[in-house]
Parts: C-alpha cells; sequence; structure tokens
C-alpha cells in the first residue's frame, strides 16, 4: 500500500504540482524509508526495541543535520536523499559482514539508488543537452529500488521465520 501511495504522490506532485500534491509526494517516501529502517533494525538486525530506536534516532540526528548545515540544492536538490543513501550503504556493509544470504540483494539496491541519485543530480544540467532531462530516470530507477528492497526485506524475514522455528 505505501509503495502505490508514493507513486500516486509522484504521479500528483508532477502533473498537479500545488502544496497539497508535494506533501502526497514527500510524505510517503518519508514513511517508507524510516518504517524500513525500523523493520531492519528489529527484523533483520534483531536489535532489542530500545537500541534500535537509539540507532532511529541517530539516522533522524543526521538527517537533520545534513538538511540544516547544507544547502538545499546542494546535488540539484538531492541532499535530502544523502543520509538514506549512507544507511542502505551500512546495512549492505553490515549484512556483507554477518554474511547474510540476502546481501547482494541490499548491494544492488544500494547501486541502483546511487545511480538513480546520479541522474536526479544531473537532470537540470543536461537539460539544454537533452531537452527532457534525466528525471523520469530517477523515478524508474527508484521503482527498482522500492521493489529490490521490499523483496531484500521479505526474503530476510522469511528466511529468519524459518530458522526460528
Amino acid at each position: 500500500g505505501l509503495l502505490f501511495a508514493i507513486g500516486i504522490g509522484s504521479f500528483l506532485w508532477h502533473t498537479i504540482a500545488t502544496p497539497w500534491a508535494q506533501n502526497a509526494d514527500v510524505y510517503p517516501i518519508l514513511l517508507f524509508i524510516n518504517l524500513f529502517l525500523l523493520s531492519f533494525l528489529y527484523r533483520i538486525v534483531c536489535l532489542p526495541i530500545i537500541e534500535g530506536l537509539l540507532w532511529f534516532a541517530l539516522f533522524q540526528a543526521v538527517n537533520f543535520a545534513t538538511q540544516t548545515l547544507l544547502p538545499a540544492d546542494t546535488l540539484n536538490g538531492s541532499i535530502f536523499y544523502l543520509p538514506t543513501c549512507c544507511a542502505l550503504l551500512l546495512m549492505t556493509i553490515y549484512l556483507f559482514i554477518i554474511n547474510n544470504n540476502h546481501a547482494r540483494l541490499y548491494a544492488t539496491a544500494a547501486g541502483v539508488f546511487l545511480l538513480s541519485l546520479f541522474f536526479r543530480t544531473i537532470d537540470n544540467t543536461i537539460c539544454h543537452i537533452f531537452p527532457i532531462g534525466s528525471h523520469f530516470v530517477w523515478h524508474l530507477l527508484n521503482g527498482v529500488l522500492l521493489g529490490t528492497l521490499m523483496s531484500a526485506l521479505l526474503l530476510n524475514v522469511k528466511a529468519l521465520a524459518v530458522m526460528n522455528k
């Protein structure tokens, strides 16, 4: 449902471009990022709730610091996604360290995210050469990213459930 809401919100923002449509775009994305991180910490890392919430609070502090200390137009406005990208890279490294069977899926997701950020970042720069820009590639790759992340999370949760039986 949340992935559907992200798609609808993005469609609304890119077609209507009103403040409420921007909220319809941004809030489902924020909710997905936060719920995914909490799910990862609780279901994959198996942290106790308090410890997971401390890591979650650290992520929020890094988000706040990034948004506060860096100009909003950094990386063509992609600065908003930088802490999330770093968190995904750290998740991937952690999964490789513990030899998790699904670490490659997270690595794929991280690579797709880096590539999508690249296309979002260069969008304004290439518009004079390529008039339709590259923002659409950002959206296409993010669809792949979200599908990959959900597959990886669900496969990990399923594997843990089988192990715990």
